[in-house]
């Protein structure tokens, strides 16, 4: 009896010690999944931290784009100037080509051939500020097109940032005016004085402004030499202009033709790969007895 009353008394203890390590396991069990849960708390809030981290970012990126520091606008303005200045390098070059072609003929005392000289010269001067003009309204907005893509993939090279030679309805105009300073620079001084040198440049660099005036009168006073710089200028920014919507034009047809043929190829190639037996192959009994032995 004292023996099973020990051992009773064994299994009781054993007992109470294993309910206390459950209970001491249970707390650390409920523990551990309070600290997972609160782990979990966090880990959930972390992209929210993060998604307003990156809107601060892109909120920050939009400020810094539209505003830009006092440096950073200096450069902006001389990385311009050098691209307006190279749009206008082609046609000051035509101008004083044509000019020289002009003038060749310009001096002939037979009135119908100076006409003639001049107005086919004029002509020529007209074609090839149309020409440039749309070549570099096509130009501009392709670099838009370019560098809008690269701006969306968040590229902060200087010339994307800044939108150096990006489409801008004024900038066709002022290519042309920069094409006609040379001309505005001459006059100016003929307005003043009658130079030798001065009178040499305007007839054989500048005579797409000079000879029309002179062959309708000689006795035009020198400041009305002044407005053939709108020629040079209407042209060029209208045309400009054009050559955009042109380029603009241009691209969404391909787009549209390429959409068309992808929708194309994707319905042919889920035609032409329609699972379906081959039904010409028939294996004849015999030959299945053969095949089996």
């Amino acid at each position: 009896m004292a023996k099973k009353k020990n051992s009773g008394a064994n299994n009781a203890a054993s007992g109470r010690a294993q309910s206390a390590a459950n209970t001491q396991k249970g707390g650390t069990y409920a523990a551990t999944n309070a600290n997972g849960g609160a782990e979990d708390a966090l880990n959930g809030a972390q992209p929210e931290n993060m998604a307003q981290e990156n809107t601060a970012q892109v909120s920050e990126m939009k400020s810094t784009r539209t505003r830009l520091a006092p440096k950073y606008r200096v450069q902006q303005f001389f990385y311009e100037l050098a691209d307006l200045l190279k749009g206008a390098v082609f046609p000051f070059i035509v101008m004083c080509v044509f000019s020289t072609t002009i003038i060749l003929f310009y001096g002939f005392e037979d009135m119908a051939v100076r006409i003639l000289a001049v107005v086919l010269g004029e002509a020529l001067i007209v074609g090839s500020f149309v020409m440039f003009g749309r070549q570099n309204g096509a130009a501009a907005y392709r670099r838009f097109k370019i560098n809008e893509g690269k701006r969306k993939l968040g590229k902060r090279d200087k010339k994307v940032v800044f939108k150096t030679g990006e489409y801008a309805p004024w900038k066709g105009f002022v290519i042309g005016f920069i094409s006609a300073v040379p001309f505005l620079i001459l006059q100016i001084i003929k307005c003043f004085g009658d130079f030798e040198f001065v009178n040499f440049l305007l007839e054989y660099a500048c005579g797409w402004a000079v000879a029309p005036l002179e062959v309708i009168s000689s006795a035009i006073p020198q400041p009305y030499y002044l407005l053939m710089v709108l020629l040079p200028v209407a042209v060029q920014g209208g045309f400009y202009i054009q050559g955009m919507f042109a380029e603009k034009k241009r691209q969404e047809q391909i787009n549209r033709v390429e959409d068309d043929k992808r929708k194309g190829k994707k319905k042919h190639y889920y035609e032409e790969n329609v699972y379906e037996p081959d039904r010409e192959v028939d294996i004849s009994g015999a030959d299945r007895g053969k095949k089996r032995k």
